[in-house]
């Protein structure tokens, strides 16, 4: 089947991942949906189900989710966990009452448990979540789980996808949703031009985390969109590396151009130690990250400062 011979349905389209989603999918030609949160509310689901009926898509991909730094999480668990398992079930429900046949669900690293080892698929359920996160996270379990339920009926194939921490263009850098490449960014741009003489890291730097840049990973949903049968239930998509939140400080100083010091807030949590992903599944399908971290950080960047000239007053 072509490409353009698809009806796509993209929730969270206005998102980062969703805006370079539905761009690479135009491209391709193919019909996409991509309502705002004013056009269609996924938390009601007899919205979900009517807009469906009405726009009768035979391909869904399901990015919506209530995001925000650990901070927001920490003070608002109960809000990301109904909030999100309610957008998930609706959605995943609603497709299955429609007897709409593919569906990818974007999950998170998060579901996995907290541990030294690359994580593979099989990890998930298998041991304590972050606490910082576990609202988030069991609501994105339970969209895994229900996927995979509904997939044990030859007619669906509803697969999951779990990336590593995500940025590029598009991405959000306000103070209460920025995750941490973004909020780093806005943290030593601002410190370079207040000419603060130093930025103080939250924890002692030396977690290590996972990245992805933003077009990488729709590469792979480009792959998951044309093999979606093949795909297992559940797979890991990442760049293979992590480096600790020190060197993500450094990296995006050197670009800044930033040359003060950095100074280590241990009252602040530290976070999970370590998440890397085990992405051998992902790269049988003739994928792999392209994007350097350095490269994908001076695009990001460049985004940053383009959205600084449309809003001057941030």
């Amino acid at each position: 089947m072509d490409i353009n011979k698809y009806k796509i349905f993209v929730t969270g389209g206005h998102g980062m991942l969703g805006k370079s989603l539905c761009e690479r999918l135009h491209a391709s030609e193919a019909q996409v949906i991509a309502p705002s949160k004013k056009e269609l509310n996924l938390l009601d689901y007899a919205n979900v189900l009517s807009f469906l009926k009405k726009h009768k898509p035979n391909f869904i991909f399901h990015l919506a989710a209530k995001v925000g730094s650990i901070q927001n999480n920490i003070e608002n668990p109960i809000e990301f966990l109904v909030d999100n398992t309610t957008i998930n079930n609706n959605v995943i429900l609603a497709a299955q009452k429609m007897k709409i046949k593919n569906l990818i669900n974007i999950s998170s690293a998060c579901i996995y448990p907290l541990t030294k080892k690359s994580l593979s698929e099989e990890d998930l359920l298998t041991g304590k979540l972050e606490p910082n996160k576990e609202g988030y996270a069991i609501a994105k379990i339970s969209a895994v789980l229900l996927c995979n339920i509904i997939s044990q009926k030859k007619l669906f194939n509803y697969k999951s996808i779990a990336p590593c921490n995500l940025y590029g263009p598009n991405d959000h850098f306000s103070d209460d949703s920025a995750h941490f490449i973004p909020a780093i960014i806005k943290k030593i741009h601002l410190a370079k031009i207040n000419q603060q003489p130093h930025v103080y890291i939250w924890g002692d730097g030396q977690s290590k985390r996972e990245s992805l840049y933003i077009e990488d990973l729709v590469d792979f949903l480009e792959i998951a969109l044309m093999n979606c049968k093949k795909l297992p239930n559940l797979i890991n998509v990442g760049s293979s590396v992590d480096f600790s939140i020190y060197d993500y400080y450094l990296t995006i100083a050197k670009i800044i151009g930033y040359q003060g010091e950095f100074l280590f807030d241990k009252t602040k949590p530290n976070g999970t130690r370590k998440r890397l992903l085990n992405s051998n599944k992902a790269l049988q399908f003739k994928w792999k990250p392209k994007t350097s971290l350095a490269e994908g950080i001076k695009k990001t960047y460049a985004f940053f400062l383009h959205q600084l000239t449309k809003e001057p007053h941030k």
